[in-house]
């Protein structure tokens, strides 16, 4: 299957959502479970779909390989953190804020809210 899109630009997001929830790369991509690694995790997801505008298949791919029902299960999950878990709201619109500094960034879609 070949994947069309960004791959350095949505590295740098997968990147910025380590950052926003201070978990290492390797672990995000890799299949580690703590809780903080699976957060950052979530908002990966949620801004490569969201920020990006890419497919579940392509989100899948940037984080790790991924099928792409895993995909959407990580954007669900995210919308339910934003809702349901202190602090991950705020983490996330630090992330968006941050992702909007990319070259060649035009915004898709509003903010996300609660």
């Amino acid at each position: 299957m070949t994947f069309k899109y960004d791959q350095v630009r949505s590295q740098m997001v997968v990147d910025i959502a380590c950052m926003a929830f201070a978990a290492e790369r390797y672990r995000v991509i890799n299949r580690h479970r703590d809780t903080h690694v699976e957060k950052a995790r979530f908002a990966a997801y949620y801004l490569l779909r969201h920020e990006m505008g890419l497919s579940f298949p392509n989100v899948g791919h940037a984080v790790g390989g991924r099928d792409h029902t895993t995909a959407m299960h990580g954007v669900k999950r995210a919308k339910e953190m934003m809702r349901t878990t202190p602090g991950f709201l705020r983490r996330l619109q630090a992330a968006w804020e941050a992702t909007k500094q990319l070259p060649d960034h035009t915004e898709r879609v509003a903010r996300p809210r609660r």
